[in-house]
């Protein structure tokens, strides 16, 4: 008969090697690095909204998200990068649905392609939507390479031919934290157009990048009617629980004839209406659409996470190559690293929980992904992790 201890043991394989970051509820855990959200925390603006909660609870929420809509337009109409360039979108352009994942699922049951492209490595729930859609779908996996850095620049060739539905791009990617810049996007904005290729760009972390609105596939919005953008609160304000997620469709505006352009605009509005006809209604409960309105306009809140993220991130990678672990030089709230030390199992006997990379394609056993958080949670993760080196190394 099996023990507990080895029980235990065969859940945590398992679930280690299948499991998304952030589950705290099937181990013992004090500090959990596995989940990625803001290190600043909710911002005290979205804390106070929930003083109001109880009156949003009585009835149920707007479906169609009106209000949220209007604010979510208005606050990109005054963040200083996007305003510069002239971003702009309509309220009819976005879906909101409880976290990005729902949207995943939302927008490829909209496609339903029979043809996808896929990077490797990247987030799961990308080909995991695409197969419960359709079994049958193509998945064309493009594999990034470790000598350069996991970057895409050096496979942006034949990205897409005519019979390719749909191609998922996570920017910056997950897990490798690599920003994939705006002159490499424009170029698969130009090949998905060419094509006919719905582009869903996946920007769940980029607020927390230093200087990544410059980045952003917004700046694209008008150029192209198949392109997608998805972005979260969950990451960006720390949310994680709250579940709140959305995306903006593209319209082609290019068109000077006023025909065109017209229809365009309907084609564009038709497609957010269709991915929303894909969700449940009232996915979106008043209290997240209460937060979600809190949140935004929190400027300096943002600008704040970026700086500190970056420097923690620096300073949490210098101690680790100074351990002789080799990290990669990414630009997210999160790092990956590569070490023949198994980190995940030593670390959850510290009660340190992180995230084991061994069911990313293309990466494998020995790589791991951490989350930037506080400083003295930082201390504590890097104290532990030079005491197993040191262990290991005797």
């Amino acid at each position: 008969m099996n023990s507990n201890s080895e029980i235990y043991e065969k859940i945590t394989s398992h679930e280690k090697s299948t499991s998304h970051g952030g589950d705290i509820y099937s181990r013992v855990v004090e500090v959990d690095f596995s989940s990625n959200l803001n290190p600043l925390g909710m911002p005290e603006a979205v804390k106070d909204s929930l003083g109001c909660a109880a009156n949003v609870c009585e009835r149920y929420p707007d479906d169609n998200c009106r209000k949220f809509k209007k604010c979510l337009v208005q606050s990109y109409l005054q963040e200083e990068t996007l305003k510069s360039e002239g971003v702009s979108f309509e309220e009819g352009q976005i879906v909101f649905g409880n976290g990005a994942s729902e949207l995943i699922d939302g927008i490829v049951r909209a496609v339903h392609p029979k043809k996808a492209v896929l990077f490797a490595p990247t987030f799961s729930e990308y080909e995991r939507a695409i197969k419960k859609d359709n079994d049958n779908c193509r998945i064309k996996k493009i594999s990034l390479s470790k000598d350069n850095g996991y970057a895409i620049d050096d496979c942006l060739s034949n990205l897409c031919d005519e019979e390719t539905d749909l191609l998922f791009l996570c920017n910056p990617n997950n897990p490798t934290g690599v920003l994939t810049p705006r002159s490499t996007i424009a170029k698969i904005v130009e090949q998905c157009k060419e094509k006919g290729t719905y582009l869903v760009i996946d920007e769940c972390f980029l607020e927390l990048c230093e200087d990544g609105e410059r980045h952003s596939a917004l700046h694209f919005l008008k150029e192209y009617e198949k392109l997608i953008v998805l972005r979260a609160f969950t990451k960006t304000y720390a949310m994680a629980g709250v579940r709140l997620g959305y995306c903006i469709c593209g319209s082609d505006k290019s068109e000077r004839n006023d025909e065109i352009h017209s229809k365009s605009e309907e084609e564009n509005v038709l497609l957010a209406r269709r991915i929303k006809e894909k969700l449940p209604a009232w996915n979106v409960s008043g209290i997240a659409q209460q937060m979600g309105m809190a949140a935004l306009n929190n400027f300096d809140y943002l600008k704040e996470s970026v700086c500190y993220i970056k420097e923690q991130r620096n300073l949490m990678i210098a101690q680790l190559e100074e351990m002789g672990i080799w990290c990669l030089k990414g630009e997210a709230n999160y790092i990956l690293f590569r070490s023949s030390i198994p980190f995940y199992e030593e670390l959850l006997k510290r009660k340190i929980l992180i995230r084991p990379c061994d069911n990313y394609e293309g990466l494998g056993s020995g790589y791991y992904r951490i989350a930037v958080k506080r400083q003295e949670q930082n201390e504590l993760l890097l104290k532990a992790m030079l005491e197993i080196v040191k262990n290991w190394r005797k």
